[in-house]
């Protein structure tokens, strides 16, 4: 009787037991889902482009040029430089009654384009020295890449604009006074394949690959990027 009683309870005291670890496994499944859509979320409310046309970021009923910016290397100046170039830039900025916003990124430089230039003029060059040369750098701008041995730093400018017109205004004032005072060069990114590109090497810096290379056709045509497309970038 006494052994039974034991078995009855221990029975009872498992059933407990499998029921509390299949609410904590519960528990878990919901707390990663609902880490998974936080991580969604924030991603969406960060990267939420609703189409890039002609150069031009659409997203919220405004409009976002990117612009690099060049010329700017303050290791290079002088204490002395390096304040008349501040003074300057902090007046320019100063006078702006709108947002703007710097992005500075380092990426791998991507080497393989010039490679198979090479390769192919070594292609069309007769046997000798001069094909043993050109097919031997075309080899080791190729292992480059492969070894991901050279890097670019770049500095890009985010202008806003309730359209296009509006835009073009802010970015031919904000240019001409950095060139003038700030001794810089702004130029803005004007087609899709280099605004697509950009956006690649600002998420994926250590990635060596061009979305632009997959748009065959329309390539001048509204690219439109869904929350998918944005995580597999970022995932």
């Amino acid at each position: 009787m006494v052994f039974l009683i034991i078995l009855f309870a221990v029975a009872i005291l498992g059933s407990v037991l499998l029921l509390y670890l299949e609410k904590k496994r519960s528990q878990k499944d919901t707390k990663q889902v609902n880490s998974f859509n936080e991580i969604v979320s924030d991603v969406n409310e960060f990267y939420q482009i609703e189409d890039i046309y002609e150069g031009i970021i659409h997203k919220d009923d405004q409009c976002y040029m990117l612009a690099k910016i060049e010329g700017l290397n303050f290791t290079v100046m002088s204490e002395n430089e390096q304040n008349v170039r501040e003074d300057a830039l902090v007046s320019i900025f100063a006078r702006l009654d709108y947002p703007i916003r710097f992005i500075a990124n380092t990426v791998i430089a991507d080497t393989s384009e010039e490679a198979r230039r090479i390769a192919d003029l070594a292609i069309q060059t007769s046997e000798g020295t001069m094909q043993k040369y050109r097919l031997q750098y075309a080899g080791e701008l190729e292992l480059m890449r492969a070894e991901r041995a050279v890097t670019t730093q770049s500095t890009y400018m985010v202008l806003p604009g309730k359209n296009k017109e509006e835009l073009y205004d802010r970015y031919q004032l904000l240019a001409s006074s950095l060139r003038q005072q700030g001794n810089m060069l702004v130029t803005p990114l004007t087609s899709t394949e280099e605004v697509v590109d950009t956006i690649k090497e600002i998420l994926m810096p250590n990635t060596i690959f061009r979305p632009s290379e997959r748009f065959t056709y329309g390539v001048d045509s509204n690219i439109y990027l869904s929350e998918k497309e944005v995580l597999s970038y970022v995932g």
